[in-house]
């Protein structure tokens, strides 16, 4: 019996015991699989998301052809796997392909030069094109030579000693073509409670930022998946979560504007019945579209939370948007949004980039307290990565405003591979002609006072009480950010610390940050988790499950002080007795400790106001009205629904600070709370 060719198609993530750095599963790689079972009946193929189940395939049985993805978190994993590969069997076809790849032609031949281990790079969308490279490579008799000989369509490949450049494929056919990965079974294999469901309702993106790669016109164009192979696909998902990984209550929706189109009203429709049958999802992560908010917001609506509103405005400064290509809505405009959903109970987001081209630090702290005075719920603050494939990261973009950049480890993305320690890096601005490298480490401390400060919502109570008072929203962080500085006990050596990791995870050059990384001591923490992960996330997790008390004793006391000083005037002459009661109930309101059990335990304390009743009521000036006639033993507890998102998080991630900084990540606000009685 003739045997099948076989193919290998990895997407590789980084793995390290509970630890895996991109936690969703491989959805490309399902679709190239599933094009060529129906296509190329004839091969075997078998996707790969976890690098040591690649390992030992390889060594088992060394494939004819191994195709593998490159990202920006994974790109140097997939090199080593392309060496181990050529090293097993060096008649192998080694096919890389991915958008981490410059635009200019010169830089592509050079990646392709200096990546010696393969011999072709797709480019393009690769759902068909992997197909017809396997299907001309078994034309060529598997023969390197004379594939390359008779040519690669849409791919730069080796021939004769040369790097041979086609040109790249258009984006096509329709997506309808494709066969689903999901209702095939093809991903099957990652329902193994640790990844994360990954689904995509349309591709394309009608914007064009330049810092983003699919604001190049190859991505202009949108095209839709069918509305019912989505809510098939949903509903597979759903019920073979329930049978293999009911712990798993994440969903991420790739699509880079969900919730623009009517369908996606349809969709989502959808979701809310899964919710209601299967439980799941429980958290939704996707970029929302800046525009149709109507049509978002009843999106948000019917999955019950789960999904929330981004608004991703980058920066507030028109000179800096004018210089990637981006338009915002207006700051009037943009209030009045954010006003009418939270007025539908709609949680909103934004975002913004630190390092774009022109923008100052004035600028951007400016554009960061104008936000949070348009009572957004969640500020997420970024660094200007220059990913390849990009304008922005083209030579003259770098050139024309000055770019001063540094590399540092991908968060989480290295590991321990056949006895090789192998890290990914990610290329970012820490300067411009406008912003110094000092502005860059002011601007981060202000992006971690928003980050624990302002975006969880564990302080609303507090700013809700300071509006009615007659103090804005920035006021009170710039009154958090001053008294961080100040501190001298545990907040001084939480912010010390960040800052210090700060400047440490920067380096000159990606071999500086692989030999930094490499010496036994270094790895050792990468390993405990220690060092290596998202900061602000990492800090995050620390504020809210590990220094919680002491977090909330902080921000209460330096807010005070502010309200002392500039609300004095309108100060209910019960003020001190009723702060003393807010402070008790915003600290044990917030689910926090060490371990699970920690986490999820009900805690008790006396207070001698109905702080409830004040919060429903509007957080009014007045406390009178709201003191009991005798002081009350209160019981704060998680609801049953919190508590069994915190429970499966907990269990999914575990409890050391890698595992809390996913936990913190993937879990709902509002589930962290814990209900007054």
């Amino acid at each position: 019996m003739t045997k099948k060719p076989k193919i290998y198609i990895a997407d590789l993530r980084h793995v390290l015991g509970k630890a895996i750095s991109n936690s969703v599963m491989p959805l490309g790689i399902g679709y190239m699989k599933a094009v060529m079972d129906r296509d190329l009946p004839e091969v075997e193929s078998r996707v790969f998301a976890y690098p040591n189940e690649l390992l030992q395939a390889l060594k088992s049985e060394a494939p004819d052809v191994l195709m593998l993805s490159n990202y920006v978190w994974n790109e140097r994993l997939s090199r080593y796997f392309s060496k181990v590969a050529k090293g097993i069997k060096q008649d192998t076809l080694i096919v890389a392909g991915g958008p981490n790849i410059p635009m200019e032609t010169d830089q592509q031949i050079k990646v392709v030069n200096d990546w010696k281990d393969i011999d072709v790079y797709a480019l393009g969308e690769g759902d068909f094109l992997a197909t017809e490279i396997v299907k001309r490579f078994l034309d060529a008799n598997k023969s390197i030579t004379k594939l390359a000989k008779n040519g690669v369509p849409s791919s730069l490949y080796r021939s004769e000693g040369e790097i041979i450049l086609q040109d790249m494929w258009k984006r096509g056919p329709e997506l309808g073509n494709i066969p689903s990965p999901w209702l095939t079974g093809v991903q099957d294999n990652h329902f193994d409670g640790k990844l994360i469901p990954l689904v995509e309702t349309n591709r394309g993106c009608p914007f064009k930022c330049t810092f983003c790669v699919q604001g190049t016109d190859f991505y202009n164009r949108i095209g839709h998946f069918s509305e019912d192979q989505v809510k098939e696909e949903l509903t597979y998902i759903a019920r073979r979560l329930k049978k293999t990984a009911p712990k798993m209550g994440a969903l991420t929706i790739a699509d880079p504007n969900f919730g623009m189109y009517k369908r996606d009203v349809e969709i989502t429709t959808h979701i809310g019945t899964l919710q209601k049958n299967y439980g799941w999802p429980t958290f939704i992560d996707c970029s929302t579209g800046k525009n149709a908010p109507e049509l978002v917001i009843k999106s948000i609506e019917n999955t019950n939370g789960a999904l929330q509103m981004l608004h991703a405005v980058q920066s507030m400064d028109e000179q800096a948007l004018k210089s990637i290509k981006r338009s915002n809505i207006k700051l009037k405009t943009y209030e009045e949004v954010t006003k009418h959903l939270k007025d539908r109970g709609v949680r909103t987001y934004s975002q913004t980039i630190l390092g774009l081209p022109g923008e100052t630090l004035k600028a951007h702290i400016d554009g960061l307290h104008q936000l949070v005075d348009s009572n957004i719920d969640s500020l997420q603050n970024f660094q200007l990565m220059l990913l390849k494939g990009s304008e922005i990261e083209n030579k003259e973009t770098r050139d024309k405003f000055g770019f001063k950049t540094k590399f540092r480890l991908s968060p989480t993305c290295f590991g321990t591979y056949g006895g090789e320690r192998v890290f990914d890096v990610e290329e970012i601005v820490i300067g411009t002609e406008s912003l110094s490298f000092s502005d860059y480490i002011q601007a981060r401390k202000y992006h971690l006072a928003y980050m624990v400060f302002w975006s969880q919502d564990w302080f609303n109570d507090l700013f809700h009480f300071f509006q009615n008072v007659g103090i804005k929203n920035s006021t009170c962080v710039e009154a958090i950010f001053e008294a961080m500085d100040s501190d001298e006990g545990e907040i001084k050596r939480f912010v010390h610390e960040f800052i210090e990791e700060t400047g440490d995870e920067l380096f000159s050059t990606p071999e500086e940050c692989f030999q930094f990384y490499a010496e036994d001591k270094r790895f050792e923490k990468l390993v405990s988790g220690e060092i290596g992960d998202n900061l602000l996330n990492k800090y995050r997790a620390k504020a809210s499950f590990l220094l919680w008390p002491k977090i909330c004793k902080f921000a209460t006391k330096a807010v005070k002080r502010l309200v002392l000083t500039e609300g004095s005037n309108v100060l209910d002459p019960e003020f001190e007795l009723f702060w003393e009661d807010l402070c008790r109930y915003v600290e044990f309101r917030h689910a926090c400790g060490q371990s699970g059990d920690d986490i999820l335990s009900p805690v008790s304390c006396q207070l001698h106001y109905d702080i409830s009743r004040w919060v429903a009521d509007g957080h009014p000036k007045t406390f009178s009205l709201y003191k009991l006639e005798t002081s009350k033993n209160v019981l704060f507890k998680l609801s049953e629904t919190g508590a069994n998102e915190i429970r499966n998080a907990v269990e999914t991630w575990s409890t050391d600070i890698r595992g809390l900084t996913k936990v913190a990540r993937h879990i709902k606000v509002t589930s962290q709370v814990r209900q007054y009685s």
